[in-house]
C-alpha cells in the first residue's frame, strides 16, 4: 500500500512541478502536461479526477490563481501583470476567475486588507489552512515527525484544493429536506437528426425517475423548456454548461445533469455529467452504453436514469454518515442502508449485530470496501482476530482501485492490526491532511496518545473531535469519545474539567449512561467524596441491571471502579465475587489473575490461576503473557522473558501491553 500511495504523491509532485515550470506560458494545455509526464491525456484526466475530482484543466487553473494570490501579496505587481505572468491570456478573464475561485476580486487582496499577511488572507476565507501555511512559512515539518516529503508534497496539494471554493455533493446537501436538481436535455452528437427526439425524451425518463425519490426536489420538464425557450436556444447544441448552470441558478436548483448521446453502429453511448450550478464543477460522470434493437432505446435510458438516482440516493446517505462518507464505495443504497444499519449498532457497540449487518451489505456488492473494513473493526472489537483478519486480507485483494483516503482508512486497519499506536496516530494524520474536519480520526489520535501514556497530547486531539461534533450539530459516533478524554483528564489531574465533562456526556447519551456513571464514581473516589461516589456505585448497579446485566458483569464493573480509584482491597474483593457467580469463566480467571500479578496482592495464586488454564491450552497467548509477567514480578527474569516472547510470537494482533511487559524483560534481561 504504501509503494501504491508513493507513485501517486510522486504524479501531484511532478504535475505541480511541471504547471510552475510552465507557469507564464498560456499556450500550456493539457495535451503538453500529459507528453511532459509521458501519458495519454485521457490517462492524465482519469487519474487525476480519481485522486483529486479534478480535471487537468482545472488542476492547471488552480495552481495558476493560488501562485497569482501569492504574487500579489509579496511583489509590486498590478492584477493585469500578475494574470500574464501567472499564464493567463486576458486580465479580465483572470479577475474573473480569481473571483469565482477566492471570492473576492484580485485588487482587494491590497486595497480591503492591507494590514494582512499571506496567512491572514487565506485564514480569513478558510479556518482549515494554519498547517498548510505554517509548513509554507517555517519550511519545517510539524505533523508528529512521521510523514515523509512526497506525503507532505501530497498533502500541501491536498490541503490547497480545500482553500478553493469547490464543493462537493456532500457539502450541498441540505441540512434538513431535499436537495434540487434540474435536468437539461441532452445534445445529439450522431449526425442522424432523426434521433433529435431523444434530447428531451431522455430528459423525461430520467426527470421522472428522479421525481419518485424521496431525497431530491426535481425541477420538471416543462420549467426547464420555458427557460431555453426565453434564452432563445432552439439547438440543444449551443446549450453550454455555462448556459446550463445560468437556468438551473434561475430555478433555484443546487445541481444540474448535463448530457450527450453518441452513437456507434447499432452502440448508443449516454456520458453525463452531474455539476454544481454555482461553479459548474463536475461532482460525477456517468456513461452507459448498450446495443440497439429495434430502435429500443429504453434499457440503455434506464440504465442511465438507475445509475444517477442511486449515486444521489448514495450521496444523500452518505451525508448522514458525515464521519464515515469516504468509506461510500457501493453503489447500490440497499447495501449502503445495511451499512448505516451496522454503524449504528458498532456505536451502540452491539458488535455481533453489526457484523451481520456488514454481511449483508457485503452479500449485495461484495466489493464494498467501507463494509468490509468496518466488518472487520467488528470482529476485531470482539477478540475474534482470526475472523478481522480474514477481511482485513479480502479488503486488501480490492483496495487497488480505492481512493487516496480510502488507501489511507485500510492503512489504518492494518496498523490497528498488526502494528504499534504510531503507526494508527500516523495514519489518523495522513487523513487528516486531506479532510481536517474528520472527528473520528482526531478519536482515533487521542486513544493512540491514551494508549503511549501521553496524555498531554490526547487532550487536544479529543477535545477537537468533540469540537467539530459541536459545530456539525451532532453528538460523537459513541460515549466512548467522551470516556477517553475523562481518562486523560484524569491522568493529568485535570478533574474539575472530567467532572463537567460526563455532566455534557449524559446529555448526548442518555440511553448509555452505565461507562459515564461509572467513571463519575471512579472520580468521586480519588477525590475522596464518599458520598457522591455511594450514589454513582448506587446508579451503575441499577444502570447495569436495567440493561439485564448478569450479576458477574455488575461485580467486575465494580472492581474496575475501585481498582482506577486505587482501593485495590475493595477491587479485589468484588472481583473474586465476580468469578464467585461464574467460576468457569476463563475471561474472568485471565482477568483475576492478571489483577493479583500487576496489582501485586498474590502473585503466586495468580500464577496458580493461569497454569491451570495452560494445562489446556499451552498456545495461549495471554496466559503466556500474564505468566512472564508474573514471573518477572517474582524476580525470575530470564524465564520470563522466555514466556513473553514466545507470547509476542503467537499474538494474533498487535497488543500494547504485552509489548511493554516484553520490552521490560528485555531491558532487564541478562546480556550476553
Amino acid at each position: 500500500m504504501s509503494e501504491l500511495y508513493s507513485k501517486d504523491e510522486v504524479f501531484i509532485r511532478k504535475l505541480t512541478e511541471l504547471i510552475h515550470a510552465n507557469i507564464g506560458n498560456e499556450n500550456f494545455s493539457v495535451k503538453e502536461m500529459a507528453q511532459g509526464l509521458g501519458i495519454s491525456r485521457s490517462g492524465l484526466n482519469k487519474r487525476l479526477h480519481r485522486l483529486t475530482r479534478k480535471s487537468a484543466r482545472q488542476f492547471i487553473r488552480e495552481i495558476r490563481l493560488n501562485k497569482a494570490l501569492e504574487m500579489l501579496k509579496n511583489e509590486a505587481w498590478t492584477a493585469s501583470e500578475v494574470a500574464y505572468k501567472v499564464g493567463f491570456s486576458s486580465p479580465s478573464y483572470f479577475n474573473t476567475s480569481f473571483h469565482e475561485f477566492f471570492g473576492y476580486p484580485p485588487g482587494k487582496v491590497r486595497t480591503d486588507i492591507p494590514g494582512e499577511s499571506y496567512k491572514e488572507i487565506l485564514n480569513r476565507e478558510s479556518g482549515k489552512k494554519e498547517k498548510l501555511l505554517s509548513f509554507l512559512q517555517s519550511g519545517k515539518v510539524r505533523i508528529a515527525g512521521l510523514i515523509s516529503i512526497p506525503v507532505i508534497i501530497l498533502m500541501i496539494f491536498l490541503i490547497f484544493q480545500k482553500i478553493s471554493k469547490k464543493e462537493t455533493l456532500d457539502d450541498l446537501w441540505p441540512s434538513e429536506g431535499k436537495i434540487s436538481i434540474a435536468v437539461m436535455p441532452f445534445n445529439n452528437m450522431t449526425n442522424d437528426t432523426s434521433l433529435d427526439i431523444l434530447q428531451v425524451w431522455i430528459q423525461d425518463e430520467i426527470i421522472s425517475s428522479l421525481s419518485n425519490s424521496e431525497e431530491l426536489k426535481v425541477r420538471q420538464t416543462e420549467s426547464v423548456r420555458k427557460m431555453t425557450e426565453n434564452m432563445g436556444i432552439t439547438d440543444f447544441a449551443l446549450l453550454t454548461p455555462s448556459i446550463a448552470g445560468s437556468i438551473s441558478r434561475k430555478l433555484d436548483a443546487k445541481i444540474f445533469l448535463y448530457g450527450n448521446i453518441k452513437l456507434t453502429g447499432s452502440v448508443m453511448r449516454l456520458s453525463a455529467q452531474l455539476l454544481d450550478s454555482r461553479n459548474r464543477e463536475i461532482i460525477k460522470t456517468f456513461q452507459v452504453e448498450g446495443i440497439i434493437e429495434n430502435r429500443n432505446f429504453f434499457p440503455v435510458i434506464d440504465d442511465l436514469s438507475e445509475e444517477v438516482r442511486n449515486y444521489l440516493k448514495i450521496s444523500k446517505l452518505a451525508n448522514i454518515d458525515l464521519h464515515y462518507r469516504i468509506l461510500a464505495t457501493t453503489r447500490s443504497p440497499e447495501a449502503y442502508e445495511f451499512y448505516l444499519a451496522g454503524n449504528k449498532a458498532f456505536f451502540k457497540r452491539d458488535f455481533p449485530d453489526a457484523a451481520k449487518w456488514f454481511l449483508k451489505a457485503i452479500t449485495i456488492d461484495s466489493n464494498f470496501l467501507g463494509a468490509m473494513t468496518k466488518l472487520s473493526y467488528s470482529y476485531y472489537n470482539q477478540d475474534l482476530y482470526e475472523e478481522a483478519k480474514i477481511w482485513y486480507r479480502k479488503t486488501s485483494g480490492i483496495i487497488g482501485q480505492a481512493s487516496v483516503p480510502q488507501i489511507i482508512y485500510f492503512d489504518l486497519l492494518k496498523a490497528t492490526l498488526f502494528e504499534p499506536p504510531q503507526e494508527e496516530i500516523r495514519n489518523a494524520q495522513r487523513l487528516l491532511a486531506i479532510d481536517d474536519q474528520l472527528p473520528t480520526m482526531y478519536y482515533r489520535i487521542g486513544v493512540g496518545y491514551n494508549k503511549l501514556q501521553q496524555y498531554e497530547r490526547a487532550i487536544p486531539e479529543f477535545e477537537k473531535s468533540l469540537d467539530i461534533n459541536k459545530q456539525w450539530g451532532t453528538r460523537p459516533d459513541w460515549v466512548l469519545s467522551y470516556i477517553h478524554l475523562g481518562i486523560a483528564y484524569d491522568k493529568t489531574g485535570q478533574f474539575k474539567k472530567e467532572m463537567r465533562l460526563y455532566r455534557r456526556a449524559l446529555k448526548d447519551f442518555p440511553d448509555d449512561p452505565s461507562l459515564i456513571i461509572q467513571r463519575q464514581a471512579i472520580l468521586s473516589l480519588i477525590q475522596k467524596d464518599n458520598k457522591k461516589a455511594e450514589k454513582y456505585i448506587a446508579s451503575f448497579i441499577s444502570e447495569m441491571r436495567k440493561a439485564a446485566a448478569a450479576e458477574t458483569a455488575v461485580y467486575a464493573g465494580l472492581a474496575v471502579i475501585y481498582s482506577a480509584a486505587g482501593l485495590i482491597e475493595k477491587s479485589e474483593e468484588y472481583y473474586r465475587m465476580a468469578l464467585s457467580c461464574d467460576p468457569g469463566n476463563i475471561t474472568l480467571q485471565k482477568t483475576m489473575a492478571y489483577f493479583l500479578i500487576d496489582r501485586e496482592r498474590d502473585i503466586n495464586e495468580g500464577l496458580m490461576i493461569i497454569e491451570k488454564i495452560l494445562q489446556t491450552d499451552p498456545d495461549d497467548y495471554i496466559c503466556l503473557e500474564v505468566k512472564g509477567w508474573g514471573l518477572f514480578k517474582l524476580g525470575k527474569k530470564a524465564e520470563a522473558l522466555v514466556l513473553l516472547e514466545r507470547s509476542w510470537q503467537l499474538k494474533p494482533v498487535y497488543n500494547h501491553r504485552l509489548f511493554l511487559h516484553y520490552d521490560e524483560a528485555k531491558k532487564a534481561a541478562p546480556q550476553n
